[in-house]
């Protein structure tokens, strides 16, 4: 084997090992590995993480819209609280209500609430539901209002 072939044989090892060792540097950066610690589970760092953003999104949305809109959301219960609304003592009228989201459907128990120069009278809706639906390749929302309910 000549000189000149082994320098081609030694540089493109070289070159390849080389290749291979920057294409591992950028998978491991673009995809990072998934925490080793055994104590919790992937499902719980995940719950954590997304508590803490909404956390930081309740108080977010509470600064930018002057607490008119108030939004606690409890991701390990699928539900949340909103509240619309606001005033001052004269006259205030706001919309409140509690959200569970059970087998992708979210019932909502809703009620009104208005004050107006020191009294205050509050309207509890009924109890209805909201689906995502599709009709034709048309998405929308399907709302199931309570006609009749009873238990049996």
């Amino acid at each position: 084997m000549t000189t000149g072939r082994r320098r081609s044989l030694v540089l493109g090892f070289v070159f390849l090992l080389g290749a291979r060792l920057a294409s591992a540097e950028t998978y491991d950066r673009r995809w990072p590995a998934v925490p080793a610690d055994p104590s919790a589970p992937l499902g719980e760092l995940v719950m954590e993480r997304l508590t803490a953003f909404a956390v930081a999104f309740e108080r977010e949305l509470d600064v930018l819209t002057i607490d008119l809109v108030s939004l606690r959301i409890d991701p390990r219960g699928r539900g949340c609280k909103l509240r619309i609304g606001g005033g001052d003592r004269r006259l205030a009228l706001a919309v409140a209500g509690d959200v569970r989201v059970v087998d992708g459907t979210a019932q909502i128990k809703a009620r009104l609430d208005v004050e107006l120069a020191g009294r205050r009278a509050q309207l509890v809706l009924p109890r209805f539901e909201m689906a995502a639906t599709s009709y034709r390749g048309e998405r929308g929302v399907e709302l199931r209002l309570p006609l009749i309910r009873r238990a049996f």
